[in-house]
């Protein structure tokens, strides 16, 4: 039972990080493959504990499925914390798996992958990359809050809201593209038809069906320019937390980049 624990909290996230290094993009794919199976495989095990108890065969396997997926990726992000620890105690995941000696780390490099691991004592504990990253975070959240702030342009003004009624969907050309819902709202005496994005409804059910009503506002000084009720203060809020966010990872790039200064220097002297 201990060799068991061991491989299950120590040997194996090592050994997989060790071959997502020698494999490189074949891993995605792979991980993608073996939590599909592990899924399918606690499915199995939960339909036929169903069946045994003669309860709902579906129901087991759905609910088997989704706790053996969960569970898996939890094993995933305790991998990922384990690499944390071991990055900074300065071991390989080479080491740890038992592929190298800790001296002989060439030897096993075409066959498992160099690691490229921190040495401690030698190499710095916040690698300059981890500041990059969150520079890369900071440019990809900020364009994205930036395109979402000029689309919102084109609907700042007065609005009202009303009660419209879904006559149809409309998915594009041969059902492809985002969804619209074809919906019929009062303006003032007048009945106007216009187009709704789906994606914008806020929804605790499901996407309403034609015949239902769902809640629309337009711009008053523009009726036919119609969203969704609450549409434009969600985008608002969107733009706000993509902000603050890249805020926080400018902040952690400048932190991650003074850190690999200082163990510069530290190194050095």
């Amino acid at each position: 039972m201990r060799r068991l624990l061991r491989w299950v909290f120590l040997v194996g996230p090592c050994r997989l990080y060790v071959l997502g290094e020698a494999g490189g993009g074949v891993v995605p794919i792979a991980a993608i493959a073996a939590m599909a199976a592990f899924a399918a495989l606690s499915g199995g095990v939960g339909a036929l504990v169903a069946a045994v108890a003669g309860s709902s065969v579906g129901d087991g396997f759905f609910s088997w499925a989704l706790g053996g997926l969960l569970v898996l990726l939890g094993w995933l992000v305790y991998s990922l914390l384990l690499y944390v620890v071991l990055w900074i105690a300065g071991r390989s995941p080479m080491v740890v798996a038992g592929l190298d000696d800790g001296v002989s780390h060439a030897r096993h490099a075409a066959d498992a992958g160099d690691t490229h691991w921190r040495r401690r004592g030698q190499d710095p504990l916040v690698p300059l990359s981890l500041a990059g990253f969150f520079l890369l975070m900071v440019g990809f959240l900020l364009v994205g809050s930036t395109v979402t702030a000029v689309q919102e342009r084109k609907y700042g003004g007065e609005k009202v809201v009303v009660a419209g009624e879904v006559l149809r969907y409309d998915d594009g050309p041969h059902g492809f593209g985002k969804r619209h819902l074809v919906t019929r709202y009062p303006v003032g005496d007048e009945l106007i038809t216009g187009e709704v994005l789906a994606d914008d409804l806020d929804l605790d059910s499901d996407v309403p069906r034609p015949g239902q009503q769902v809640e629309v506002e337009y711009l008053v000084a523009d009726p036919h320019r119609v969203r969704p009720a609450g549409a434009a203060k969600r985008a608002a809020d969107d733009v706000a937390q993509d902000r603050l966010v890249s805020g926080i990872c400018g902040g952690l790039a400048v932190l991650c980049g003074g850190a690999w200064l200082v163990g510069r220097q530290r190194r050095r002297g």
